[in-house]
């Protein structure tokens, strides 16, 4: 089906040329000879030529319209500096480190608008022949609102990922912003017109992405306060690993690693595998492989 309808445009350029090759000779001989029977040329030639023009301007259309939609669905979205709209504002829900929008009923009341007319009235009404192709012309007539649009998402998207290798406060506070924004925006969109609501699901988010997200949320909300309070206990502990590291080997002397795991937290033994890594590569300590592990043994001057 979306194979059909890409290649659209290019049955009726074929069509479209044929009738004007079948039609303009027969037309022009009608035209010399209609004083002897020409007319009988003409009947049956003007509307192959009629035709003919009419489909090859459609192949145009459809041309034109396949490429602004696939400009459109290639953008790649970049983190921009400028400010963000006024819909998005403090929350005091989240916690202090992260802003977030309001609710999507609060959003949605916001007087967007376009070419100054508000929203109510901008509700899309030319019919394309499927109803999965944008009308011809679309993405540049919605430009404008588009572009603010993807600004935006961008901002909450890469603060969202960001927030990934930091606390789960942060990553809980940038989702949650994250996925409102995204349902203020899908429920403008639906206000607007189906068009623009095609243009969240198949353009900006692509389907089921924001189901996700919501699932992701949902489950992070049951946890984050407990997690949240892991982290600070590991971030303590990071403070002195050093030293106790170093502590230890040097009252062992020599240690396997798997032995120096077992000295500490096991949500530590990734930061102990880089520490020791580090340390054997700066000359440190010596790091001999035995067996399934290493020996490691601290160098003192």
């Amino acid at each position: 089906m979306r194979s059909n309808k890409e290649h659209s445009h290019l049955y009726y350029k074929i069509f479209g040329v044929i009738f004007l090759i079948l039609g303009v000779p027969f037309s022009l001989m009608g035209l010399i000879i209609i004083s002897s029977g020409g007319v009988i040329l003409l009947v049956p030639s003007v509307p192959l030529v009629f035709f003919g023009i009419k489909w090859v301007r459609k192949a145009k259309q459809l041309k034109l319209a396949r490429s602004e939609r696939m400009e459109s669905q290639t953008t790649t979205y970049k983190p921009v500096n400028e400010p963000l709209s006024e819909s998005v504002k403090t929350s005091p829900e989240l916690p202090p480190e992260q802003s977030e929008v309001p609710s999507a009923e609060a959003t949605v009341s916001i007087a967007w608008e376009l070419n100054g007319e508000p929203v109510s009235n901008l509700n899309d009404t030319e019919e394309p022949e499927d109803e999965d192709d944008f009308p011809w012309g679309w993405f540049t007539e919605n430009k404008g609102f588009t572009d603010q649009i993807k600004r935006e998402y961008s901002h909450y998207l890469h603060t969202w990922v960001d927030s990934c290798n930091k606390s789960p406060r942060e990553l809980y506070s940038s989702l949650k912003s994250f996925v409102r924004y995204m349902k203020d925006v899908q429920k403008l969109c639906k206000r607007k017109g189906k068009y623009f609501e095609l243009w969240f699901d198949e353009v900006l988010t692509g389907k089921g992405y924001l189901e996700t997200r919501q699932k992701e949320l949902d489950d992070l909300s049951e946890k984050w306060v407990d997690l949240q309070k892991a982290y600070e206990i590991k971030e303590e502990k990071l403070t002195h690993l050093d030293d106790d590291i170093w502590n230890l080997l040097t009252l062992n002397g020599s240690m396997l690693q798997t032995d120096i795991y077992k000295n500490f937290d096991s949500n530590l033994k990734q930061d102990i595998q880089e520490k020791l890594y580090i340390w054997s590569i700066s000359g440190k300590i010596s790091r001999v492989k035995e067996g399934r592990t290493y020996r490691v043994s601290p160098k003192t001057e």
